[in-house]
């Protein structure tokens, strides 16, 4: 069956089309999409959600005077005259999506949990409470030591339960950010004053982590205006990985020093002459972004990362750099540079995956030990023990499938399941041991927050940030 093309935004006006059809169309064209086709399928199901409106968008329409049941309005809900308007309603049907996903991570999370915790929930309820979501002053890591101290409390397992935190943390970081746009908080504050604040201070620095949102929600209003796009969690206050991204691009194309962070240099720039995301590459960051969420490679002509790097081997053809991160990018330079100082090389020998690639790796390694052998299913299980369904994964590997169809029954749970980091998020690599090569690592942990993971044969390296500090200096975890 073919898919069916949206038309142009001009024809939404069609009165044989119901407005729900209407509304769903103009969304997308507002987002640049052609195609329910172009989506995901967690995303599709969500546009297709929002176009089948909750009691809130119900509401908010009889507020408005319209009927998405029919077509007798005196102007159609798709149409140009109601972009204002389609953009509200689509702020409740975001904050409608995030708070599904929330409930669902926290049924989860309990489900886990010993009964006698459970018994003791009074806590627990308050630690996440409603007043805490939609706090203006949220803070995700907050949540996050206070959930590991109650479960400490409680004796539960923290290091299994590690996952299942990080996801109900996500998923409540994301709720707060949806919430707080939908309430306009940010569309109230006085930046002109703040702006003269700021631009006159010449020790400002404001990066991961900065406790004023209305600082923070300033900047991200200034990168979103120039074209680097806050895709996921858009201007919410919140300085974490994605106003990061932004920030570390914003600076590669304006030539400042490249920090991932706000200081007087580049809040002045913002301000006094910004160069703007070219069109092309915006179209091209916003299709990656759209590709990140799906898990899915983004090709371009050229690679993303910078500079020639002359200490650096890719030891295969399909060691994928073009679709790091940009905070990856600018950290193979960190790393380049050391190499060269410390008289060493790094060879990469895996970076970016698709769902699939993930899919794959992970069954040529369980293969390796013996397929069904206890070896290869203790090894996978303790991998990727933080992660979900890994014991599903470990059945299906073992079982008497053929080698293709496990790999796309893995990748399928890889896909619905997995966090989008990792290398699935462009923010690791994997390097071949050698000479010096752990020595590099560590000095470059002196520039920026490296996690380093030693494995049997290689080294699993993931940037945290550019900003030192987070993790010491010598710091490598082993896995055995």
């Amino acid at each position: 069956m073919a898919k069916r093309k949206f038309k142009n935004i001009k024809d939404f006006g069609n009165p044989r089309k119901s407005e729900r059809r209407k509304y769903l169309e103009t969304m997308m064209a507002d987002m640049g999409l052609t195609s329910l086709s172009e989506l995901s399928p967690e995303e599709r199901r969500r546009w297709l959600k929002a176009a089948r409106p909750s009691p809130m968008v119900e509401k908010k329409l009889r507020e408005m005077g319209y009927s998405i049941h029919s077509n007798r309005n005196k102007r159609s809900l798709g149409s140009k005259e109601r972009s204002g308007n389609i953009l509200g309603l689509h702020k409740v049907a975001n904050l409608s999506a995030a708070s599904a996903d929330v409930t669902v991570a926290l049924r989860e999370f309990i489900s886990l949990l010993k009964r006698k915790t459970i018994h003791d929930i009074s806590k627990f309820q308050r630690i996440i409470s409603s007043e805490i979501l939609q706090d203006k002053d949220f803070d995700s890591n907050k949540l996050k030591a206070e959930l590991e101290t109650f479960l400490a409390d409680n004796e539960e397992d923290v290091v299994f339960l590690k996952f299942y935190i990080e996801n109900l943390v996500q998923k409540a970081s994301k709720y707060n950010s949806e919430y707080l746009k939908s309430t306009g908080v940010f569309d109230r504050a006085d930046y002109g004053t703040l702006e003269e604040i700021m631009l006159s201070d010449q020790n400002l620095e404001i990066k991961i982590g900065h406790s004023d949102r209305d600082k923070v929600a300033l900047i991200q209003q200034l990168l979103e205006s120039l074209g680097y796009t806050l895709q996921i969690y858009g201007v919410d206050g919140k300085f974490e990985s994605e106003t990061e991204n932004a920030v570390i691009l914003f600076q590669q194309q304006n030539s400042l020093p490249v920090t991932g962070t706000v200081n007087a240099q580049t809040f002045n720039k913002l301000i006094t002459d910004p160069k703007p995301l070219p069109v092309e590459s915006r179209r091209e960051h916003k299709r990656m972004l759209r590709q990140e969420q799906r898990g899915q490679g983004a090709r371009s002509d050229a690679p993303r990362y910078h500079g020639n790097l002359q200490n650096i081997d890719l030891v295969y053809s399909g060691v994928d750099l073009d679709n790091a991160s940009s905070m990856l990018s600018e950290y193979l330079v960190i790393l380049d540079e050391t190499a060269s100082e410390l008289g060493g090389r790094i060879k990469i020998t895996s970076a970016f995956r698709d769902s699939y690639s993930q899919a794959r790796i992970m069954y040529n390694n369980y293969k390796s030990r013996g397929v069904g052998s206890s070896r290869a299913n203790s090894y996978l299980s303790r991998l990727y023990v933080r992660f979900p369904r890994i014991s599903e994964i470990v059945n299906i590997y073992s079982g008497s499938r053929n080698k293709e169809d496990k790999i796309k029954a893995v990748e399928e749970i890889v896909e619905t399941s997995w966090p989008k980091g990792g290398h699935r998020g462009g923010k690791s690599i994997d390097i071949r041991f050698g000479n010096k090569v752990k020595d590099i690592l560590i000095e470059t942990q002196n520039l920026a927050t490296v996690d380093i993971l030693q494995e049997s044969d290689h080294f699993h390296v993931t940037i945290k940030s550019l900003n030192p500090g987070g993790i010491p200096s010598g710091h490598v975890r082993r896995f055995s």
